[in-house]
């Protein structure tokens, strides 16, 4: 499933794929002009307000525009390094100056609290304005490329009863992960930032019902994604797949919540038969193949997303699709094929895996 719009059909056997945006409406190439400048406007009017203000300032007020400056100053440094992206599409030159934001953010907040202590009117933490703030930018940069304005959803306010995602980053280098929900533009929350290399863990809280997320690192376009429908309709399900339609770049293994007929997915590599396929692959009906490898698990469970695979007893071994180790063709008849759709392993005639896959 390569798009953010409607839900997926919850039958394995369902032959329909809903679309994405074009890969503008939430990424790709694109510039910013002028984000410097705007920002730096808006901290030059807040300050000729304060300077006109004829009464001296109490702590609490004094924290409030220490706080604000600092906000404005990250959004200024973040809209800098999505500018620079645009330009140089260097993910690894973004990431280290979205970091170098954050950190110089901690400093200022720091500093604040330090200074007017239980004066100071924000009750919210420094990674609640770090999320909003990449949120919110992420929103505008895809709109600089033609996306939406409407703002992605935050993910990182912890949140009970919610269907929870867990993310390993089990890559021999650090990642970090961006996403998009429904017709929103990308973004990427600090929860899920700079994850440590074998090992490192974030966590989303998916609150938001009815939209369908996908997870991915890099650049949309050429990378894996994982796609989460949360609770579509209401019916009380998620719909889940690995789906390789916009690119691959990193294997993934997904660990559905417990009690899911299909248990896990492990995708290795860019011909898994549990994934969505690439178009150099399958290039008749990659979107659409005769059956989709997608499922559904009841709704408000904790999923568990491992970058590079390494999920906990389970082997690094591709798992089967709905037409078992092979891909599912353009054309077929779900009574004939080898795991009848339904590709939990060991049952119904299904491998418990696919090594020559």
């Amino acid at each position: 499933m390569d798009k953010l719009q409607n839900p997926r059909a919850l039958a394995a056997t369902a032959d329909r794929r809903t679309h994405w945006p074009a890969r503008a409406m939430i990424g790709g190439a694109f510039r910013i002009a002028g984000a410097g400048a705007v920002a730096r406007a808006g901290a030059a009017a807040l300050a000729l307000a304060l300077v006109g203000s004829a009464e001296p300032a109490s702590a609490g007020d004094s924290c409030e525009t220490a706080l604000t400056l600092a906000a404005t100053t990250l959004a200024q440094c973040t809209y800098a390094a999505e500018a620079a992206f645009a330009k140089n599409e260097n993910e690894g030159r973004r990431d280290a100056a979205l970091q170098r934001c954050r950190e110089q953010f901690d400093t200022s907040f720091a500093r604040a609290r330090g200074a007017f202590g239980g004066e100071c009117p924000a009750t919210a933490p420094t990674s609640t304005f770090q999320s909003y703030v990449a949120q919110t930018a992420g929103t505008a940069v895809a709109a600089a490329g033609g996306g939406s304005l409407a703002a992605a959803p935050d993910v990182c306010t912890v949140a009970s009863g919610v269907t929870t995602l867990v993310v390993t980053n089990n890559c021999s280098s650090a990642k970090s992960v961006t996403f998009a929900a429904g017709s929103t533009g990308q973004a990427s929350p600090s929860c899920l930032q700079n994850l440590a290399a074998n090992g490192g863990t974030g966590t989303a809280y998916l609150s938001t019902s009815n939209l369908n997320y996908a997870f991915w690192t890099g650049s949309y376009g050429s990378s894996s994604l994982f796609e989460l429908n949360v609770n579509p309709g209401g019916i009380g399900t998620d719909n889940f797949d690995i789906s390789f339609n916009q690119g691959f770049d990193i294997g993934m293994t997904i660990v559905a919540p417990t009690g899911t007929s299909i248990p896990y997915i492990v995708a290795t590599d860019a011909t898994a038969p549990g994934a969505y396929q690439t178009a150099q692959n399958q290039p008749q009906c990659y979107t659409a193949p005769c059956l989709s490898p997608n499922y559904n698990a009841t709704t408000g469970g904790t999923w568990n997303l491992y970058l590079c695979n390494g999920a906990p007893s389970i082997p690094n071994v591709n798992t089967p699709g709905p037409c078992g180790c092979s891909v599912c063709p353009c054309q077929c008849n779900w009574q004939d094929v080898t795991c009848k759709g339904q590709p939990t392993p060991g049952q119904n005639g299904c491998p418990l895996d696919c090594p020559n896959s």
